[in-house]
């Protein structure tokens, strides 16, 4: 008996498959004709079927590495993104803590990322290759982009490293260029106190030394020179002590037949001497020296004065020099007088504290020198 089973066709019933079974005992020379027909039938079948799956398995094969191909270049694209997404967390955790550095979070790095994945995207949606080569070659192209912020990174800091100790050399030069500053002033005003304080020792003891020796000469504008056309006719006289007036002449007349006047000056502490002039002849006062003296030094020698006014032509603006300069009969214009503006009164204030000026003591001195070198000559008998 033998038994073939068909595939089911719409005209046969509604059974899924049909069995066709023979039962007969043909000679064993002779292969029935039914019999034959049904082997060939078979082998007709099994032809088609054998057609059906080779035409079906390469298109299977195909689509098979198609879909394997997509899973991989999918698993590169994430891999792109993990490796975007592990940048953002480099630079957040780098800008965390208590001293971040705040970096940029590398905009051009994440735009090269960005065009990278739109990139790789397309090429995806279009069927196209997206391999090993292809995210390598865009990992390097990123990689080129970071290595170029790394390096922006470097040179920003190393020019705020830069700045910084710039800066702090600087800061750090203005406070010893200060502190120097004030270091010479302390120094400065430490060494005037102590000057200033043995000055008024000084003057101290030569006035007390010199009780009943003290006086004062001023020397009026030299007569028989032609250098102006005034003379101061009486001036007020006052001594201070701590710019407090200790003593006052309110009326002093200068002796017009003579050079100077000499006044007798009580016996009384003062470091500054202040002289007004207070009538005059002709355009105006003026005055040539004013002497200060304890016994026989003269204490205003070479000491600062100052003048409340001078007359403004060239040749007198350095007048108020020549009223200590020792050069008590001037015959020079512009040299060893002092005149103030035109018909107006003037003060003169000498301060016996002040630092001496010694070129103005030296010139002084030598001048009294040959002063009395001549008066020796002359006494020498010429026979």
């Amino acid at each position: 008996m033998f038994c073939w089973i068909l595939p089911y066709t719409r005209r046969q019933p509604s059974r899924a498959n049909v069995e066709i079974c023979y039962t007969y005992s043909p000679p064993s020379w002779i292969l029935p004709t039914d019999k034959l027909a049904l082997l060939m039938n078979g082998k007709r079948i099994s032809v088609f079927v054998l057609l059906l799956v080779t035409a079906i398995s390469p298109c299977s094969a195909l689509q098979e590495a198609a879909n394997q191909e997509a899973t991989t270049a999918n698993r590169f694209l994430e891999s792109l993104k993990r490796s975007k997404e592990a940048h953002l967390k480099v630079t957040e955790t780098i800008n965390k803590g208590d001293h971040p550095t705040k970096l940029d979070p590398d905009k051009l790095v994440l735009r090269a990322y960005d065009k990278a994945i739109a990139s790789a995207e397309k090429i995806i949606a279009a069927g196209g290759t997206y391999g090993q080569s292809e995210v390598a070659a865009d990992q390097k192209r990123i990689n080129e982009v970071a290595e170029r912020v790394r390096e922006n990174y470097t040179n920003a800091a190393k020019s705020r490293i830069a700045d910084a100790r710039r800066e702090a050399t600087e800061t750090y030069e203005r406070a010893v260029a200060e502190a120097m500053k004030k270091r010479s002033a302390t120094l400065k005003k430490s060494n005037a106190t102590y000057q200033l304080s043995v000055a008024q020792s000084n003057l101290t003891l030569r006035l007390k030394q010199n009780a009943g020796k003290l006086g004062i000469v001023i020397w009026n504008l030299p007569s028989k020179a032609n250098l102006h056309d005034r003379s101061t006719v009486a001036v007020k006289i006052e001594l201070l002590q701590q710019d407090r007036v200790v003593w006052t002449n309110k009326f002093a007349k200068l002796n017009r037949r003579a050079d100077n006047s000499p006044f007798r000056l009580p016996n009384v502490l003062f470091d500054k001497v202040r002289v007004e002039t207070m009538r005059w002849t002709g355009s105006g006062s003026g005055l040539a020296e004013i002497e200060v003296y304890a016994g026989s030094e003269n204490l205003a020698l070479g000491r600062p004065c100052e003048v409340s006014s001078i007359e403004t032509l060239p040749a007198h603006l350095d007048d108020r020099d020549a009223l200590t300069d020792g050069m008590t009969q001037p015959t020079e214009k512009g040299e060893g007088y002092w005149i103030p503006e035109e018909k107006t009164k003037a003060i003169v204030t000498i301060d016996l504290l002040g630092p001496p000026n010694q070129e103005i003591i030296d010139a002084a001195r030598a001048r009294a020198a040959k002063t009395q070198a001549a008066q020796i000559r002359a006494t020498i008998p010429t026979r």
